[in-house]
């Protein structure tokens, strides 16, 4: 496959530089969506060697994602995106990880999961990490291990076939919703959870009332699942901001 990454960055000096090149080391290019920094964050992502779109304000990182598959989506000759988080929280070196996984399942999304071992992850995430995730298991008729973490590969197809609405963190979980009602496997892989002082940019209530509408929404939108396999997958859909 040919794979790509995607990092939605806000205010991540300090950290980009690095998950740039991390990058770089397993796959072909790197895309950064510089979210209305104000730390140059998006220079020091060029000078790493990543293409570089840049918002001239903070819009959410859904946006930032949209923003991103867009651009991915211009070169067809991508198989894959694989996306993470420019903090450093991702282990960039577990990136073969996730291309084995699809590649051995036939998945078209895997996300990772770092619900194995949460002894480093504060309480609160633990909690709604989980609740979340028996939420999202329901309304997509697939297992889903840990729906909020924000590394994961997707196949490009995928994205061809998603209208995407929502604008903030709420994003990743209904781009797995709206990929089970088309009838996109997702799969999950086990990854490291790395907290080492990071500053998280969710905002616990803010953010959880937006998944509860999120998936109040998908309850009442009228769409039933179909079994995976079964749907035509592509189509005509896109993401859009």
């Amino acid at each position: 496959m040919r794979v790509c990454a995607l990092i939605p960055v806000y205010n991540e000096a300090s950290h980009i530089r690095e998950v740039v090149k991390g990058c770089l080391k397993h796959v072909e290019a790197v895309f950064v969506v510089d979210d209305g920094s104000a730390d140059g964050s998006a220079q020091l992502a060029r000078a790493a060697g990543a293409t570089v779109v840049r918002h001239p304000k903070n819009l959410g990182k859904g946006v930032a994602l949209k923003t991103g598959f867009r651009e991915v989506l211009r070169e067809p000759t991508w198989d894959a995106v694989i996306v993470l988080d420019g903090d450093g929280q991702h282990n960039w070196d577990e990136i073969p990880k996730f291309l084995s996984t699809m590649k051995g399942g036939a998945c078209d999304i895997v996300v990772g999961n770092r619900m194995k071992n949460v002894r480093s992850m504060p309480l609160e995430r633990t909690t709604t990490n989980w609740l979340s995730s028996r939420i999202l298991t329901a309304l997509t008729g697939q297992k889903i291990r840990d729906s909020q973490c924000g590394f994961r590969l997707v196949k490009t197809h995928v994205l061809r076939g998603l209208v995407l609405r929502t604008r903030k963190y709420d994003t990743e979980s209904e781009m797995l919703v709206e990929a089970a009602r088309k009838g996109f496997r997702i799969g999950n892989v086990p990854i490291q959870t790395i907290y080492a002082g990071q500053q998280s940019k969710i905002r616990p209530v803010l953010d959880t009332l937006r998944f509860v509408r999120l998936a109040i929404g998908f309850l009442f939108r009228g769409k039933g699942i179909r079994p995976v396999g079964s749907g035509r997958k592509g189509g005509n859909a896109h993401a859009r901001p």
